[in-house]
């Protein structure tokens, strides 16, 4: 007879096994054990990340947005506004190897440009979307950069007074360094997962790097050195990197060595790149997913060039050009082995102080091969960059970045081991950041015409302005509008196509001529070399500095004006 007690009728109840626990997908960033912070002022859940990634960026696109038309167009601004002002009116463009770069820029800025208007905000909206999305791939590095880590890089390339003058500019920089961090990005989510899409994002980058400007051979050269070095590195220390010294397992003792052993093994198996590439290529569906991102680079790489099929040609001389540009470095802007020394330490020196503090910690730790591979992308393109003799200051930006984002993982692996000492570490970062953010907004904002800057590097000055307006007040006076005729004897003009695009009386000889114009431009040393029935006729209105050494006089026709 069953019995009615009813703690034997639980008891006969047949055991239900728990529900499995599911990990979550949110849980992106592990954390070792020993290294988890229990501390409520010191903690940051993956809200508070988002919502101080999304601070850093809206900081980021405040500062790039305002008055993002307040410094004149640098001169090759206004080349590179001619060639899209063409694109824009006749619809035509033809890649041209020897003198100018890829074409990325100015397809992305049509976009801009239809969107906005063919305006200095317009098309200046192009840099600053792609400095952003750096800072924004910053931020996605957080897997491999810590929690702290990705949040610093991002802060610091915010308020970068390099990051944020030149994302300001209509140049290709940014969009070449944009790319860069995008390829090694999808990369090594591919190595992470081995996924065809990250695969195929990554070579869209590359085709997109190498349709930008032809200093991409460089980047990605230095690229596949770094890699290169990671096992030679091994061979040097003697042990698999995330392994810990023989040492350090030996004195912590059996129970210690087999934890940290586990832990070696699991940040072996996250973090070796070469391994994951050996387990991808012996999967049945490989050889498909290389030929798909193959075609995929192709793809993009031949439509860019071929100006979307219109300028066959463009694909040829983009072989070219690499020729053309190795002896065009040998001519011009040559500068001293130490000038990218000197300008990262008077206008970066908080990166370059976080830079070189997380490279002697990837180095010295070995613990990340991802970390041991951005160090060498940084400081490999600081020396070869440093010893090319043509320098500039755009070029700096392609090794700024990967020097913020080694900066950022040195402050992540101080934060988990200096625990004690966490609000120092706080307030050394402020400082820096501060530091940056006055120098930034400074160069921005008031000194950006001031070629005392390294970073203001023959800029056109904003007297160019005043010019421009005389140039309108004369054409009122006459009551022609955009209809009046100039003539530009100068030989140094750029960038003032750009703004004078509008009207189709101007015209740029680059020399003296001959005419009888009502307004006409010359440069300064050019005065003793005009005709005397020029001088007879024309008077002098006005003396104006285009950039630092071009002088320019305004000339006005006596009986156009009454004079």
């Amino acid at each position: 007879m069953p019995s009615r007690d009813p703690r034997a009728r639980r008891a006969r109840r047949p055991a239900v096994a728990p529900a499995p626990v599911v990990p979550s997908r949110r849980a992106r960033v592990v954390v070792e054990p020993d290294e988890a912070s229990t501390e409520g002022l010191f903690t940051i859940s993956d809200r508070a990340w988002l919502i101080a990634g999304l601070v850093i960026l809206v900081l980021g696109a405040v500062l790039r947005l305002y008055q993002l038309e307040n410094s004149p167009f640098h001169n090759d601004e206004g080349v590179n506004g001619w060639f899209l002002t063409n694109l824009m009116r006749h619809g035509t463009y033809a890649y041209d190897p020897a003198n100018y770069h890829g074409p990325t820029l100015y397809y992305f800025a049509f976009v801009s440009a239809i969107l906005v208007g063919l305006t200095d905000v317009g098309v200046r909206l192009v840099p600053v979307f792609f400095g952003l999305a750096t800072i924004g791939f910053a931020l996605a590095m957080r897997r491999w950069l810590g929690t702290t880590g990705s949040l610093v890089a991002a802060a610091l390339l915010a308020v970068s007074p390099g990051w944020l003058y030149f994302s300001r500019y209509f140049i290709h920089e940014e969009l070449l360094v944009c790319f860069t961090v995008a390829m090694v990005y999808f990369g090594l989510r591919w190595l992470d997962g081995r996924r065809t899409q990250w695969l195929m994002l990554a070579a869209a980058s590359a085709a997109l790097l190498f349709a930008t400007k032809e200093t991409a051979i460089l980047t990605v050269g230095v690229l596949v050195i770094a890699l290169a070095c990671l096992p030679l590195y091994e061979r040097i220390v003697r042990r698999p990197i995330g392994a810990p010294p023989p040492a350090a397992a030996v004195a912590a003792g059996p129970a210690a060595s087999s934890g940290s052993a586990r832990r070696s093994r699991g940040a072996a198996e996250t973090q070796s790149l070469d391994e994951r590439v050996i387990a991808f290529f012996r999967e049945p569906w490989a050889l498909s997913s290389v030929i798909a991102a193959v075609l995929v680079f192709l793809v993009v790489y031949v439509l860019f060039y071929s100006s979307f099929g219109t300028h066959w040609k463009g694909v040829l001389d983009s072989f070219a050009s690499l020729a053309i540009w190795t002896t065009t470095g040998t001519e011009d802007h040559i500068h001293s082995l130490f000038s990218y020394v000197e300008w990262l330490v008077r206008e970066e020196l908080p990166i370059t102080i976080v830079a070189v503090l997380g490279g002697l910690i990837a180095v010295r730790e070995g613990r990340s091969r991802v970390a041991l591979f951005i160090a060498l992308w940084a400081f490999g393109l600081f020396a070869a960059y440093s010893l090319i003799g043509y320098k500039t200051p755009w070029l700096l930006l392609s090794f700024l970045v990967p020097m913020a984002l080694i900066g950022g993982y040195g402050i992540e692996r101080l934060w988990t081991r200096l625990r004690g000492s966490r609000f120092l570490i706080m307030a050394a970062c402020s400082v820096l950041l501060v530091f940056s953010t006055y120098q930034a907004v400074r160069l921005s904002f008031s000194d950006y015409d001031n070629d005392a800057n390294p970073y203001v590097y023959a800029h056109t000055v904003r007297d160019t302005y005043r010019l421009i307006a005389d140039v309108d007040a004369a054409a009122a006076k006459l009551g022609v509008g955009n209809q009046i005729h100039v003539v530009i004897m100068s030989p140094d003009y750029w960038p003032l196509p750009w703004y004078w695009r509008d009207y189709p009386g101007v015209g740029f000889f680059g020399q003296i001529t001959g005419t009888a114009e009502p307004v006409v431009i010359a440069k300064i040393d050019q005065e003793a070399l005009l005709p005397a029935d020029f001088q007879a006729a024309y008077v002098r209105q006005g003396e104006y500095t285009l950039r630092p050494g071009v002088q320019l006089a305004l000339y006005f026709r006596r009986d156009a004006f009454g004079l």
